[in-house]
């Protein structure tokens, strides 16, 4: 179990299918998140978001990188600015191109590196047979689809306390996976992935029974600029040749 806490440390919310659109693009939000949970209420301290789209046999990943820019040496933010980067990738293949909003540049980028770092490896959330036998199950009684599974595992100051996932079968046939060995087992898409850890103890009483809270989940949602992205697609399919990625 701890390699749950190395890779979730590094930094995909229920999900609702809305299927292919007419363009023939599938649009998923994924999200990371680490937070700390207090008994005042729960702090967000990292957060992760990657849009992700699926065409035919390729995939898009826009993700984000925030730029701070500092007024002192005392650290004063003056101003910050996001920066976009879209990846997109074929299939099967080795590498893919990386592209950056606003800007002409086009990188050629190793798939397997992109997926490790931006916490999108789907085998990386431990043993699945530590996730046999739930303590509670749960469905959801408006979309019965939704199946919500709960995991004690006994951890004590600071260790895996419980661990949360959620299923919806609705999604089952979505290109994008959590964890495919879960969803093989489960006959199902797991969608939410959420483990919180035992009371941390601590002799400042400020710090004292302070849980953190990590989350990778994914959802569906609609289309609603499909030449956006089309578009990339267009590109990157353009560049395949002078890039040698076929």
């Amino acid at each position: 179990m701890k390699k749950i806490i190395s890779i979730v440390f590094l930094t995909f919310t229920i999900a609702v299918a809305y299927g292919q659109s007419a363009s023939g693009l599938r649009l998923f939000q994924f999200n990371s998140s680490v937070s700390l949970v207090t008994k005042k209420g729960t702090i967000p301290e990292i957060e992760a978001p990657v849009t992700c789209v699926s065409y035919q046999d390729m995939f898009l990943y826009v993700t984000r990188v925030i730029n701070t820019h500092y007024a002192d040496s005392e650290g004063t933010i003056a101003s910050q600015d996001t920066l976009y980067r879209q990846h997109v990738i074929k299939k099967n293949e080795r590498f893919g191109l990386r592209y950056v909003s606003k800007t002409d540049s086009v990188i050629r980028f190793p798939v397997d590196t992109f997926y490790n770092y931006n916490n999108l490896a789907p085998e990386t959330l431990g043993n699945p047979g530590d996730f046999q036998s739930p303590k509670t199950v749960k469905l959801n009684p408006v979309d019965k689809t939704v199946v919500l599974e709960k995991f004690a595992l006994k951890g004590e100051h600071g260790g895996i306390d419980s661990v949360y996932m959620e299923f919806n079968y609705g999604l089952k046939d979505a290109p994008f996976t959590i964890w495919k060995t879960i969803d093989l087992l489960k006959s199902s898409k797991l969608t939410s992935f959420t483990l919180l850890t035992a009371p941390i103890k601590h002799p400042d009483p400020q710090y004292s029974q302070h849980r953190l809270r990590f989350n990778r989940s994914f959802r569906e949602v609609p289309v609603k600029d499909p030449e956006e992205y089309l578009n990339y697609f267009r590109r990157f399919l353009a560049d395949r040749s002078r890039f040698e990625l076929q």
